[in-house]
């Protein structure tokens, strides 16, 4: 069964799992395969129709996981990129440097503002609808919550972190928000990317390959089943007509 928070992540396939069907009236076949030999009765019927999950199909991939991962770190680069660079290239930074207080406390309370903007948006809100349209309340549930909301602050206290020091160390802001989203790119797209690909040259699936062989031959039964079954009822049918 789902858990109490696959809101989060309702177009995840390990949140939400695949289901497989039989059908019967008219033909029937264990769907995720093509025509086995073990089907006669199918033919042609039925076209191959993939076994998506619905909620799947109609959410895709754009869950509140997938903000979270992909897009949360963008509007903490939006946000963090120029808070330094930006007074730097004005010239602004130099009077504050001659108030009487230290660089430190003015980043902190820069940060710091900016900073509960970022975990109202990407923490706090999300908790909360998540909270809303939970589907039972346990305490596994508000566990799982609180580890992700956790979670998502660490993954934005990082970002943040990444950001003031691009912005501290850069004098132009298009520069600092280029060097950010770059480490984005490289960080979020390039290495999952590259490591999605390198998986099954590290570590052949033989596994999903055993699987999926013992799969097909269950469905090789089922069909025979089914076409025997139907081919009982034809003939019932053909003698009660008689």
């Amino acid at each position: 069964p789902p858990l109490p928070t696959a809101v989060i992540g309702a177009g995840s396939m390990e949140l939400v799992p695949q289901r497989y069907e039989i059908r019967g009236g008219g033909g029937a076949r264990f769907w995720p395969f093509g025509r086995t030999v073990g089907t006669k009765t199918l033919s042609g019927l039925t076209p191959e129709q993939p076994l998506d999950n619905p909620a799947a199909s109609v959410l895709g991939g754009f869950d509140l996981a997938f903000v979270t991962v992909y897009l949360y770190p963008l509007l903490i680069v939006a946000l963090m990129y120029d808070v330094v660079s930006r007074d730097r290239e004005m010239g602004t930074l130099a009077l504050i440097a001659a108030q009487p207080t230290t660089f430190r406390r003015w980043l902190t309370r820069r940060v710091a503002v900016r900073g509960i903007v970022i975990a109202v948006c990407g923490v706090l809100l999300p908790a909360i609808g998540t909270a809303c349209t939970m589907t039972e309340w346990s305490g596994d549930g508000v566990v799982t919550l609180g580890v992700w909301c956790a979670g998502v602050l660490a993954y934005s206290i990082i970002w943040t972190a990444l950001a003031v020091v691009v912005s501290v160390h850069t004098r132009i802001s298009a520069l600092a928000a280029v060097i950010a989203v770059s480490v984005w790119l490289v960080v979020v797209i390039a290495i999952p990317a590259l490591l999605h690909l390198s998986a099954p040259l590290l570590s052949p699936p033989s596994i999903h390959l055993s699987y999926a062989t013992e799969e097909r031959a269950a469905s090789l039964e089922t069909n025979a089943r089914v076409d025997a079954a139907i081919a009982d009822r034809k003939s019932t049918r053909l003698n009660s007509s008689h």
